[in-house]
């Protein structure tokens, strides 16, 4: 949600789905997806075990987004961004960076549409947040938007300042992202022994840039994404180990 980020961080949110959730909730999908097709002989052509993971990627989109569930805009567009760029590199390996990120940016407008038709179309009492800031957006226009995303940038750094460990773990997700797509010795090996861990997990750096950018608190997602995902990357190197 938004207003004071000190309320907000510590769980200011009384509907729906907050930040820290959203990180959770995206990286439960990532892992199941990558549990299930390493479980799977010959993932890369079983498109029963793809459309599954697919489904659970869309269902993920819509709980977190959808007014009645979660009422999160900028979680279910950093989950849209995410999980369409995972489907993609699961589904279509050989398909270039430039058109996921541009069939990423067309499941953001569409899940953007769809959250906001379906807000809209709510009776008064029961619509969200959402149909306010689109009511406001039709009559103040565009700076409505650009003040919207400057408080959302504004909690981010306050959050950032808080610490020195913020500084820390955006280092540590900007290497685990680097190792993802560049591996080296005992990751290389691990991630030729789960190959679709490494395609889920490279969805994982877009992650943590949109959460940043479209969510006044995307810096406790990006932490528990972090928190998860790191477990389950320290996992699979243990595995390789033995």
């Amino acid at each position: 949600g938004g207003g004071d980020p000190r309320v907000a961080s510590r769980g200011g949110r009384f509907y729906g789905i907050g930040n820290a959730e959203v990180g959770v909730v995206l990286a439960c999908a990532l892992l199941l997806a990558g549990s299930v097709l390493s479980l799977g002989p010959d993932w890369e052509r079983n498109k029963v075990l793809q459309a599954l993971a697919g489904g659970c990627f869309a269902g993920t989109v819509l709980v977190v987004g959808l007014p009645a569930y979660g009422a999160n805009f900028g979680g279910a567009l950093t989950c849209a961004a995410t999980l369409t760029f995972a489907s993609l590199t699961l589904g279509w390996p050989k398909l270039s960076f430039c058109r996921r990120l541009a069939f990423v940016g067309a499941a953001m407008v569409g899940v953007a549409l769809l959250v906001i038709a379906s807000d809209v179309w709510r009776g008064p009492g029961d619509r969200t947040h959402l149909a306010g800031a689109w009511s406001t957006f039709r009559h103040s226009g565009v700076g409505s938007l650009w003040s919207t995303w400057i408080r959302k940038a504004h909690h981010n750094l306050w959050l950032m300042t808080l610490t020195p460990l913020s500084y820390a773990l955006l280092a540590v997700f900007a290497l685990f992202g680097y190792f993802v797509f560049r591996p080296v010795g005992l990751l290389a090996e691990a991630w030729e022994r789960f190959p679709a861990f490494r395609a889920a997990f490279q969805s994982v750096p877009l992650a943590g840039v949109v959460a940043f950018l479209l969510n006044d608190l995307g810096l406790i997602s990006v932490a528990m994404l972090s928190l998860l995902c790191g477990a389950a990357f320290a996992y699979v190197q243990l595995e390789v180990q033995e």
